[in-house]
This record gives C-alpha cells, structure tokens and sequence, in this order.
C-alpha cells in the first residue's frame, strides 16, 4: 500500500479556477475581462454572490452587496446559433 493524498475534488479544482480568475481581475481593476463561456445561470450566481472567490471574508457587507459594489458582470451571446450558452465578462471595480 503506498500513502497517497486524494485527488482534488472537482468542486475545489472550479474554487481555484475562480480565485485565479480573481486575482488576475484585480491586477486589472476597472478592466472588462472575458472570463469564459459558461450557461447564463452561472453570471447570475456570480452576481449574487453564490462564487465565494469574488467574496472578501473581512467586508461586512452581504455576498450580494459585496458583488454590487465591487464587480460588474455581464453577458453577451456566445455567437453560436441554437446555443444558450453566453460569453461572461467581469471587472473589478475596487
């Protein structure tokens, strides 16, 4: 038997997607970036606060207002006919 740790688990490896999303996105304040293609129920989680990456645990503010006041997040289609599928683009306000 050989001691190995676990593999990262799919909900971990999407956080750390996001928070090098993040990160990236505050180098960049005030800059729209496309973040990728994704349904548009996703955006919409995003700006509600649901992407705990976007979320500072030291602001006292709600998820939902947090994300009002520090990001923007907007859609556009993904220019693919019959697809639902929208392009996101997110900035960091500060």
């Amino acid at each position: 038997m050989e001691k190995k740790d676990p593999p990262i688990s799919g909900r971990d490896a999407r956080t750390e997607k996001w928070r090098a999303i993040v990160n990236e996105l505050r180098r960049n304040r005030g800059e729209w970036h496309e973040v990728g293609t994704f349904s548009p129920g996703v955006a919409a989680q995003i700006r509600g606060g649901k992407y705990g990456a976007f979320l500072d645990e030291l602001d006292h503010l709600s998820p939902e207002r947090q994300m009002a006041t520090h990001w923007e997040v907007t859609t556009r289609g993904a220019g693919v006919e019959g697809s639902r599928r929208s392009r996101v683009f997110i900035r960091w306000l500060g």
